[in-house]
């Protein structure tokens, strides 16, 4: 049968419409939803990761804010070092309970509170996972290994008590240390994540002191459980495709979704290779091999597909941390099964009515999509003034409506975002000005006052190499102090060598023993002449024990010891000329004697 106008027309209307469908599917898939999707994984990813960090800080605030009513209360409490937990039907006890059983109760990020004498005593209350409550007391001092535990049901109603012996110690807790060390009962310490000694998790601590009134230390913490940070990344909108993870800064994993899971809380607090073949794994690899671009999307391959990572800095308390998104390149891709159906319905119709009617709406629905590119384009720019097209919004397609609906919310979460990291910026650097300013005062002022001490000063760290010196030094020595600090003394050409190797050796031994040495010297100074001189030099430590460095002093006594080589001269003239008298009356008398 031979071929129709109406036939060829159609067959060839119709192979013109697949062919411009297939071509028109390959250009915008290569030119709009690639660069859709990466830009859409840059935000999506972007957001996930300041949503977490933003619930993180919150939780923080919180945490603080709960350990300083925690301090208040015990700084109200009247308890010293003489203070018994377990006397009085453990009535003592009993008031700290019921003081921090709400607070746990109703702060869920919040998993155990510590309450310690810096003796070692310490309470520890912490709730178990069926509702019920634990207490752990223990005073190594006194008790020795043993330690008392007290477990309560959820009314709170004592069901038993037993005693352990444990090497437990609160006062080599990391927590407990850090709090001791603050120099202010004002401040807190936020602990490295570690392993919690009773419960065995990953986490963190918010620890603060009090003074009592007999002048001993109370110190009290709030112990975090990273496995709530977790619980966050998973009540992320759009965090079902992705994989949110918390890191230190050597890439250790400190948190992961389902943390309370055996399989999962096996890799915690271990390098992030420990998580072999894995996405977040071979994503952290290529982000290092990019040099660390800190809050960019990068595209790699694993398990036979695309993904994409982000690494996002942050910190927790004093901590810095970073936060690390990890997702299939399908996540972001707008197409599903349903979808595909969708076109292949659309391209059958299009070739049913004709290459006219698929033409026009080929040009109709490429119109929106046009529009969203470059709105697309804008947003990346930056440009976010603007609200996205309206004909984009009012689009006759639900897809493209929805695509431009997320790009305007998307467009003003950047808005905001921008605003408020902008505010942040400009706070954080008057803050920065104000104590760079304060801190070049101090110094200055020190330095003012070691400059007024007429006798040559010099101070240097531990390692021996000068840290600084007033203006008596630079006179005496005929130096620069900015030509002279970072050195050592062998480094001091203005020295005998065989002096510079005895006051190396001596340096080191001085700081090293926190000692001090005194002796008389004689030395050649700037004015070419030898001097006789009191020469000082005392170690020091720092709060933690460790050598710190030394502060040397040097009195010029020349004039004093030419002084009393004048008096002595003097006094053996006269001592001489008394002889010599002597001598004359005795040789006179035997004259006179003699006939």
């Amino acid at each position: 049968m031979k071929k129709t106008f109406a036939s060829s027309l159609v067959l060839r209307m119709c192979g013109l419409i697949l062919l411009s469908l297939v071509v028109f599917a390959l250009g915008c898939y290569h030119l709009i939803v690639q660069s859709t999707v990466d830009k859409l994984a840059q935000s999506q990813m972007q957001i996930s990761a300041q949503q977490l960090d933003s619930r993180m800080q919150r939780l923080l605030d919180r945490v603080d804010a709960n350990l300083r009513t925690s301090q208040a209360w015990g700084r109200n409490s009247q308890w010293d070092s003489h203070t018994q937990w377990l006397q009085d039907d453990r009535q003592q006890l009993q008031r700290f309970n019921e003081f921090f059983f709400p607070i746990i109760e109703n702060q869920h990020e919040i998993a155990s509170v510590n309450l310690a004498h810096q003796s070692g005593r310490e309470i520890l209350l912490l709730r178990t996972a069926d509702g019920g409550w634990v207490n752990r007391l223990s005073d190594p001092l006194h008790w020795g290994r043993t330690t008392y535990w007290f477990y309560w049901d959820q009314q709170r109603r004592l069901l038993r008590s037993e005693t352990r012996q444990q090497d437990y110690d609160a006062r080599q807790r990391p927590w407990f240390k850090g709090a001791m060390a603050l120099r202010s009962d004002h401040d807190i310490h936020w602990t490295q994540p570690y392993i919690f000694y009773t419960t065995h998790q990953t986490g963190l601590t918010a620890a603060s002191r009090w003074t009592a009134a007999d002048g001993s230390h109370f110190i009290i913490g709030h112990d975090v459980n990273l496995s709530s940070i977790t619980h966050f990344a998973d009540a992320l909108p759009i965090a079902q495709q992705q994989t949110l993870a918390l890191l230190d800064e050597q890439g250790t994993v400190l948190a992961l979704p389902d943390a309370e899971g055996p399989r999962t809380a096996s890799l915690l607090m271990r390098p992030l290779a420990s998580l072999g073949d894995s996405p977040l794994s071979h994503g952290y690899e290529h982000w290092l091999r990019r040099q660390q671009q800190p809050g960019q999307v990068s595209r790699f391959q694993a398990a036979g597909q695309d993904w994409f990572s982000l690494f996002q800095p942050t910190h927790f308390g004093q901590q810095p941390l970073w936060i690390a998104v990890v997702a299939p390149e399908a996540a972001f891709l707008p197409l599903t099964p349903r979808d595909l159906l969708l076109l292949l319905l659309i391209t059958l119709a299009a070739l049913a009515c004709g290459g006219v009617v698929a033409l026009r709406m080929a040009r109709r629905f490429a119109s929106p999509l046009q529009l969203l590119t470059r709105e697309s384009e804008r947003i990346g720019q930056l440009d976010l003034a603007a609200p996205v097209c309206t004909t984009a919004l009012h689009a006759p397609w639900q897809e493209v409506r929805q695509l431009a609906a997320a790009q305007e919310a998307m467009r003003q979460r950047l808005l905001a975002n921008t605003t408020e990291l902008q505010q942040s910026r400009i706070l954080l650097e008057q803050k920065v000005s104000e104590r760079t300013s304060a801190l070049l005062h101090q110094v200055a002022l020190v330095e003012a006052l070691l400059d007024v001490i007429p006798n040559p000063i010099f101070y240097k760290g531990a390692d021996t190499r000068f840290i600084g010196c007033n203006q008596a030094y630079e006179l005496a020595f005929g130096i620069e102090r900015r030509n002279f600090i970072g050195k050592r003394v062998l480094d001091l050409e203005y020295l005998p060598l065989a002096d510079r190797q005895h006051f190396q050796q001596e340096d080191e031994s001085v700081i090293a023993n926190g000692s001090r040495i005194s002796r008389a010297e004689e030395l050649v100074l700037a004015d070419g002449k030898s001097h006789h001189l009191l020469y000082s030099v005392s170690g020091f430590r720092h709060q933690d024990g460790s050598p710190g460095g030394l502060i040397g002093v040097i009195v010029d006594v020349s004039e004093l010891k030419t002084a009393e080589q004048q008096a002595s001269e003097a006094r053996r003239s006269a001592e001489a000329a008394t002889r010599a008298k002597a001598e004359f009356l005795a040789n006179m008398s035997h004259e006179i004697r003699t006939p």
